[in-house]
């Protein structure tokens, strides 16, 4: 990164965005249902960067800010600031994860938005992942029994 930096590159903020696929009812469903969790919501995240968010819906995708089909998001999380050229994130999702990350390869419990968002984050800040309570939302439904 210092390298980087000191050839002038200069950081960039990186978002997720998230967006409650359950409009708000994931809060009334008991956490004695969900292994004593509490669901916030049903997440559908993406990353944004650059003036664009990228997310998986079967294959990877780039919209406008506010402009993917899911509407407004419900929260924006910063997660930090990369010194990654935005011909580095291209060629990081046309060369890795665009093949992983597949119509054939999706699965809703355990290939889906949020775990190509973290993919996509751990690229862009150095390992960093996104908050647990996106990523391993499938895998505490699936333990609760509700999968």
């Amino acid at each position: 990164e210092f390298v980087s930096y000191a050839l002038g590159a200069k950081p960039v903020t990186v978002e997720l965005a998230l967006y409650d696929l359950s409009l708000g009812m994931a809060k009334w469903v008991p956490p004695s249902l969900l292994g004593g969790r509490r669901f916030e919501g049903i997440w559908h995240s993406g990353v944004r960067i650059f003036g664009k968010e990228f997310w998986y819906g079967g294959i990877v995708l780039e919209s406008d800010l506010d402009a993917s089909p899911f509407g407004k998001p419900s929260r924006v999380i910063n997660l930090g600031r990369t010194l990654r050229t935005c011909g580095e994130l291209m060629d990081f999702l046309r060369n890795d994860l665009c093949a992983q990350f597949s119509p054939r390869n999706y699965d809703v419990l355990r290939m889906n938005c949020n775990h190509f968002s973290n993919e996509l984050v751990q690229f862009l800040l150095n390992g960093k992942q996104i908050p647990d309570e996106v990523l391993m939302q499938p895998e505490w439904a699936r333990n609760a029994g509700l999968t």
